[in-house]
């Protein structure tokens, strides 16, 4: 047997398919964004920041180099005022190198990139101890021997940091472009996922359509139908009303017959008492006349007009009596 879907069926299809839509779109469209924020997170503040830090060592390497070339001229010259000009600076690029070698150190997670930080850290180091031997060298006039740790010992540190500071910048350089690509390849997938998403919206929609439709019509022949009940409904109400009227019409007649019956029976009642009262009298007279049966002589006519009164009352209760067979027939 075929079942035939309810209106309230209907609209809960429609209302859930749009409503699962919706869910859809917004699961999606946040998985999109965090997606994209995890690329851009990586991108901007990881591998663009470790890029940053990387050049800035190597520009830092090359001002240490030119400091340290610097105080090896003015040592030359016999300059330490300038001499203590270019150690300051020195100091101040080491304290800003080992600074952002710190910070490049958190950002920093797998093993290649602590092996650099490794290696960049024992090159500072040889670095600071080159230069705490040249610089004692330059100030007592070593010029010889300043020169000669400065070939061996901090020009060959500062030029390693350099060397592995340009190798990390190259590599952070293609991990922005691998992250870029990622971040193209998020937005491509979430440009594909948001036009499918587009494309079964209105695939919904056009089943929404339909069904509206069908639930517009089934509506539409739900109200014809209670008009045409409604009409049968006001003709029975119009039956049942004359009906009704009728009915009245014969109650009343029927109550009318009953009072006129009770009225009748009332004066039957009445004419029954007044027999009664007449048969007590006649009986009271027959009893009389047996005690003054000597009497009866005297009282002939007296018991003659009594006798004529009785034949009277007979005739009466005869009639009564008539009139009650009549109305006993007639009801």
């Amino acid at each position: 047997m075929k079942t035939q879907m309810t209106i309230g069926r209907k609209l809960f299809i429609g209302f859930g398919a749009s409503l699962l839509l919706t869910l859809i779109m917004g699961f999606l469209g946040l998985s999109n964004i965090n997606n994209l924020g995890g690329v851009n997170n990586q991108l901007v503040n990881v591998t663009a920041r470790k890029r940053f830090l990387a050049s800035d060592m190597n520009t830092a390497m090359t001002t240490i180099l030119a400091a340290e070339r610097g105080i090896l001229v003015r040592a030359i010259m016999e300059d330490k005022a300038t001499m203590e000009q270019y150690n300051r600076d020195f100091q101040t690029s080491m304290v800003q190198t080992k600074k952002e070698l710190e910070e490049f150190g958190a950002l920093s997670g797998t093993a290649e990139d602590r092996s650099v930080i490794e290696e960049v850290a024992s090159s500072l180091e040889n670095i600071q101890q080159g230069h705490s031997e040249f610089w004692s060298q330059c100030s007592s006039a070593q010029v010889s021997a300043a020169e000669e740790t400065y070939k061996t010992k901090t020009n060959p540190a500062i030029k390693q940091v350099v060397k592995i500071m340009k190798a990390f910048t190259e590599k952070q350089n293609v991990a922005l472009l691998k992250g870029t690509q990622d971040a193209q390849g998020v937005i491509a997938r979430a440009r594909w996922m948001t036009g499918a998403i587009i494309v079964f919206a209105l695939l919904v929609a056009v089943v929404v359509v339909f069904l509206v439709r069908g639930i517009s019509h089934a509506l539409r022949e739900a109200v014809m139908d209670l008009g045409q009940g409604a009409e049968q409904l006001a003709s029975a109400a119009g039956q049942v009303s004359a009906s009704s009227q009728a009915l009245a019409r014969g109650s009343s007649e029927q109550a009318a017959s009953l009072e006129e019956t009770s009225a009748s029976s009332e004066e039957i009642n009445s004419m029954a008492r007044k027999n009664t009262e007449n048969s007590r009298g006649a009986a009271g007279l027959v009893t009389q006349s047996q005690e003054k049966f000597a009497q009866t002589n005297q009282s002939l006519d007296q018991m003659v007009v009594a006798m004529v009164e009785i034949n009277t009352q007979s005739d009466k209760i005869s009639k009564i009596i008539k009139v009650i067979d009549e109305i006993a027939f007639q009801t």
